[in-house]
């Protein structure tokens, strides 16, 4: 289903956990809607992978605050998250993101 949304020459697998503070329910809007940011940001296109990454969080996050104000909910308990993400581009190039008190450490080792 990705291959069909993404119109690239490049394969990418994308692992991501969230860990959500006060619910789940920044966690879960995170879940389903910061890897459609990513990719469909202009610094992804371009090959600017970190840039869309730091693009993807700031963009859902707005987002997922702008639905909270519109639904109310953001009166009766704020709920956040951290997030972990990695990006793997051609099983040769691992990019590695996060959000909050989480943090990834990546060790590469030749065989």
């Amino acid at each position: 289903m990705m291959s069909s949304y993404l119109q690239c020459a490049k394969q990418y697998s994308y692992y991501a956990i969230f860990d959500g503070h006060a619910g789940v329910d920044a966690a879960t809007y995170s879940t389903a809607h910061l890897h459609h940011n990513l990719v469909g940001s202009a610094a992804f296109a371009e090959g600017r992978i970190e840039d869309a990454f730091q693009e993807a969080f700031e963009i859902t996050d707005s987002l997922y605050v702008k639905r909270t104000k519109e639904d109310g909910v953001d009166q009766l308990k704020a709920s956040g998250t951290t997030a972990l993400c990695a990006l793997i581009e051609d099983q040769k190039t691992v990019y590695l993101a996060w959000v909050g008190d989480s943090q990834v450490l990546y060790f590469s080792f030749l065989c």
